[in-house]
């Protein structure tokens, strides 16, 4: 077997255990992927994936897409795209998501819903239909329905406090476990220092496996320009690093993270504010 169909082989069944195991394949956005993904207090786009009450101070139509290639394999890989629209009362978003090949592939579709609840403490919703197609197994096409919620809260001016759940009713793909969504727990908290160097810490546990740790770092190092670090304690721990540029309306994000058996994992993503 030649070693590009060896990875592939070996990547799918690690990805999809983790999928029905531990974490349904979620594209983070290239930013939260440079810090480890320690994004549950991050307030941008891609709240709509890290927690939905990041999205309530979005001002403008803003539209985003994103781009994961896990160890250089194009099979593995995940495209995500999300639009969110301001409203008097708060911030309305959707979302697509789409990661595999023909063989086997796994999309969903969201809407979701944040708002500012008072000054300082910020909430958000969403619903979202999942759906799994593997065409070498007896049930070749399921779906389900599974919600998620966040809450934020600025402490105060520069430390945000966060906390997320995905799929609080246990929302199940069919009666058996293998096919199981996971429901997760996050909590973590940023502190910003003179508005240039953010540090992020957070948790995160499916209560199934052990719980995984991150932190991210995120350094506004010259002018439009932003270098970040992260890393993540899931088994085995994820080193990553990323860099983000920031002009008017646009900002472009790339990062990569190093999975010690396997190769690098490349993120890009790209916002557009209108």
């Amino acid at each position: 077997m030649r070693y590009r169909e060896f990875l592939l082989l070996f990547g799918i069944i690690l990805l999809c255990n983790f999928s029905y195991g531990q974490n349904f394949i979620k594209p983070e956005g290239a930013r939260s992927a440079a810090m480890g993904n320690a994004s549950v207090m991050h307030k941008d786009l891609w709240g709509v994936y890290n927690n939905q009450a990041g999205i309530d101070n979005i001002k403008d139509v803003t539209i985003g897409a994103y781009f994961n290639n896990p160890y250089m394999i194009e099979e593995l890989s995940v495209q995500a795209v999300a639009l969110a629209f301001p409203l008097n009362t708060g911030v309305i978003a959707t979302d697509f998501m789409y990661y595999g090949y023909t063989g086997f592939n796994e999309m969903r579709v969201g809407l979701a819903y944040g708002m500012g609840l008072t000054k300082h403490l910020s909430a958000g919703i969403q619903i979202n239909y999942f759906n799994i197609r593997n065409m070498s197994h007896e049930y070749r096409n399921r779906g389900t329905p599974a919600g998620e919620a966040g809450l934020q809260y600025r402490l105060f001016q520069n430390f945000i406090i966060g906390a997320y759940v995905f799929n609080p009713t246990r929302a199940n793909f069919s009666d058996s476990n293998v096919e199981r969504l996971p429901t997760k727990f996050r909590l973590g908290a940023s502190y910003t220092f003179s508005n240039r160097f953010l540090l992020a810490v957070e948790g995160m546990t499916d209560m199934t496996y052990d719980p995984v740790f991150k932190a991210g770092a995120e350094y506004f190092i010259i002018d439009k320009i932003y270098l970040r670090t992260g890393v993540k304690t899931q088994n085995p721990t994820e080193i990553s690093f990323g860099l983000g540029f920031r002009y008017q309306g646009i900002k472009a994000d790339i990062a990569f993270s190093e999975h010690p058996r396997l190769d690098y994992s490349t993120h890009i993503g790209l916002n557009y504010r209108f």
